[in-house]
């Protein structure tokens, strides 16, 4: 006798065997007479024989979406960055919003642990900004909802492609860019995660202008600028 795996639903579901010793035989795939025995085969390959007499009941559950244990991950992240932008003058600020989206690909190592890096798009009042990153995530629990912390930490560069040609006596240049941050994720099963975190995101920025003072020679401005923002983030990976 094979015994069907799947249902009329369109939920995954597995047959289960039960024994009136409280044993349970679950992923069974075909069931045989043996004299007095019966023999049940499981879709791992392994086989069960037990007296007939031993039979209690039949029946069908539905299969739970197994969780990522390891393997390579993509991922998408989406957020919003609130707080102020700090200009090397003293008093020289200003309070901004930005959004923020990012592309990630690593490897999870255990079911809690996962590295990799990714790469964003950050638009600021300065301009918009590409930061290139390496990520490292933790979740301590392997249950289906778990606190998670991540790092990510890189260099966020400021190109010309997506902010255009800079004054000629200018050179605007990039800097480093850190974002940690704690949160929750949720394992939905299938190898697929969401997870929401909220953190600290931080990037540094610098431009240089050169003037001509005629014979009294260039002189050269350097400003420092950094964007701090409190980072709200939803992340996507499978």
């Amino acid at each position: 006798l094979t015994l069907a795996a799947h249902g009329q639903s369109a939920k995954p579901s597995q047959q289960v065997v039960h024994l009136k010793n409280g044993s349970v035989i679950r992923q069974a795939t075909s069931l045989k007479h043996l004299d007095s025995l019966i023999e049940v085969k499981t879709s791992d390959g392994s086989v069960f024989r037990f007296e007939a007499n031993q039979l209690d009941k039949f029946s069908r559950e539905t299969v739970r979406p197994s969780l990522r244990q390891s393997g390579f991950f993509v991922g998408f992240d989406m957020g919003l960055g609130m707080g102020r932008s700090y200009l090397d003058v003293p008093g020289n600020d200003a309070r901004e919003s930005n959004f923020f989206l990012q592309m990630t690909a690593g490897h999870q190592w255990t079911p809690k642990l996962s590295t990799g890096g990714g790469f964003g798009i950050d638009h600021y009042g300065v301009g918009t900004f590409l930061p290139v990153f390496g990520r490292v995530s933790y979740a301590p629990l392997r249950t289906r909802l778990s606190p998670v912390a991540t790092l990510d930490a890189g260099y966020g560069f400021h190109t010309r492609a997506l902010n255009g040609s800079p004054a000629p006596n200018q050179t605007v240049d990039g800097g480093i860019f850190i974002n940690p941050a704690v949160g929750f994720i949720v394992r939905t099963g299938w190898r697929t995660n969401l997870s929401f975190t909220v953190g600290y995101r931080h990037q540094a920025h610098q431009q240089r202008i050169e003037q001509d003072w005629g014979r009294g020679g260039d002189v050269v401005t350097i400003q420092e600028m950094v964007m701090r923002r409190t980072s709200v983030r939803m992340s996507w990976t499978f």
